[in-house]
């Protein structure tokens, strides 16, 4: 029975390797060392219980997003080596709902708090972000993402 249960955890896992879940590493857990021009302090950054550090580069004067909130951001990403892999800010706002799920973990949380209009740096360790898949090609396993995020709008969702 052992040996089943042990193939079906492994089956599990294995299945679920495609998806957006983020995948805990708890061995990569030390802050590489950030490109001069991302202009990273930690110790200057709120830091969560989850691990995401943050600051707000403007504080915004519109409503504070929170879970159920459909939201409009503008973000770039990059890895600590000052690789951008990913950004919105040439063409349309990104839009998601926050607290279900539709983004990796550490981007989620790190909107939400936000006031619309605000713009907020931050810095994800890979465990609430891709984890140890990574997102080839682009994000390499094990990565830690930093993140600059303006929100852009937002109001709360009726989820019937």
């Amino acid at each position: 029975m052992k040996k089943w249960l042990g193939l079906i955890t492994i089956l599990a896992a294995v299945a679920c390797s495609g998806s957006e879940e983020t995948v805990t590493d708890p061995v990569n857990t030390d802050p590489p060392t950030f490109a001069p021009e991302l202009g990273i302090n930690l110790d200057n950054m709120v830091h969560t219980q989850s691990g995401l550090f943050y600051m707000d580069v403007q504080e915004g004067t519109g409503d504070v997003a929170l879970a159920g909130w459909e939201v409009a951001v503008q973000f770039t990403g990059w890895l600590p080596d000052g690789t951008q892999f990913d950004s919105s800010v040439e063409g349309e706002p990104f839009r998601f709902v926050t607290g279900f799920n539709q983004v990796i973990i550490g981007f989620d949380e790190g909107v939400m708090g936000m006031k619309v209009g605000g713009i907020r740096r931050m810095v994800l360790p890979p465990f609430i972000a891709y984890g140890i898949a990574g997102r080839p090609p682009a994000v390499p396993p094990n990565s830690w993402l930093v993140f600059e995020v303006e929100l852009i709008d937002g109001a709360l969702r009726i989820i019937a």
